[in-house]
């Protein structure tokens, strides 16, 4: 079905990382129509056509922030590298998701690897 193939679409062409993504363009890489997207997603996934994408940017961003050298970049230009537009939106979607700011995620996420890596 068309969920199927929306949760494929956006775990093997990320097209999340699009900060322009909307439900035009990913009804296009379906080869459907926006409403049907829409409704599919409202449907399956029980959220809106934003939140579903946002979801997949949050994960992408803790991905990403828990790889060696992710200190490289601040923690919002890793929003802006998986499609967040805006430092208020990133902040608002990551703490409705986690519970926590992308701040307070992150010094958790280094407390748990330097508890497994002691000698680091």
């Amino acid at each position: 079905g068309l969920a199927e193939r929306i949760t494929v679409l956006m775990e093997e062409q990320q097209p999340y990382l699009d900060p322009d993504l909307d439900l035009s363009g990913l009804a296009e890489l379906l080869s459907t129509n926006p409403r049907q997207v829409s409704h599919t997603i409202n449907r399956s996934f029980s959220r809106n056509f934003y939140e579903y994408v946002n979801g997949y940017r949050v994960e992408a961003f803790k991905e990403r922030v828990q790889e060696p050298g992710s200190e490289k970049l601040t923690l919002l230009g890793h929003a802006f590298e998986v499609g967040f537009k805006s430092k208020s939106t990133f902040n608002d979607v990551f703490k409705k998701a986690t519970g926590l700011t992308p701040s307070a995620y992150v010094r958790g996420v280094k407390k748990r690897s330097e508890k497994m890596h002691p000698d680091d």
